[in-house]
């Protein structure tokens, strides 16, 4: 935190400007079709090709679950978002990307704030990371939670710990489900968290690598 200069913060006592903090800024806006590739592999998002680790956020939608999983890397940039969806399924996303220090505009007009090292923290050009909601869910595999938000049909959302599951159906060669935690949109102020199916595959054995707990992020601009 700041200390000197200046800080500003919004009603809730979140910091939105500290002129040694460097905030994530709005890199890129997008909407994509993703679909279920056929195997036990995700969807791929083309973001711009950034070298610091980026935040990605995503509307959920009404008809199928998805989940971001990570980001592929290409030499030493990020390249993709990592998305699975439903089984056998496709929906269109929309979806926001956001890196520290990032400065899309330098205003004509405006305000511009710079750390000691005459670096942007702050250009009144650009859209800002801003915190909607935080909400800590515990929810087990099998188990759904129905969760309150600010406003889902504008806002974009994160949720940490995409865990998983390989769910025998039998003893081989019956089939195995591959499980994963996931987001639906329920309508424009609830969204769901729970499992869903993402992919069917042979072999036997089962795995799991599930964290009840979890951390829904809203995120507005």
């Amino acid at each position: 935190m700041a200390d000197y200069g200046m800080i500003i913060k919004n009603s809730n006592s979140q910091i939105q400007i500290d002129s040694l903090y460097k905030n994530y800024a709005l890199n890129q806006t997008g909407s994509t079709v993703i679909a279920d590739p056929g195997e036990p592999s995700p969807a791929q998002i083309d973001i711009n090709d950034v070298s610091e680790a980026p935040i990605f956020v995503h509307k959920p939608v009404t008809t199928y679950y998805c989940t971001h999983w990570g980001f592929k890397k290409d030499g030493g940039n990020y390249t993709h978002s990592l998305m699975y969806v439903e089984e056998d399924q496709s929906l269109t996303l929309g979806w926001q990307v956001f890196i520290s220090g990032y400065v899309a505009i330098l205003p004509t007009y405006g305000l511009i704030i710079k750390n000691p090292s005459n670096q942007i923290v702050f250009s009144s050009g650009d859209k800002y990371f801003k915190l909607r909601g935080i909400q800590s869910l515990n929810v087990p595999p099998a188990t759904s939670a129905d969760v309150t938000v600010v406003d889902a049909d504008n806002n974009y959302f994160m949720l940490t710990n995409p865990s998983f599951r390989v769910i025998p159906q039998g003893a081989p060669p019956a089939p195995r489900y591959c499980t994963l935690r996931g987001m639906l949109k329920i309508n424009s102020t609830t969204i769901r968290i729970n499992e869903f199916r993402f992919a069917t595959i042979g072999g036997s054995g089962y795995s799991i690598n599930w964290i009840d707990d979890c951390i829904l992020i809203e995120v507005g601009t």
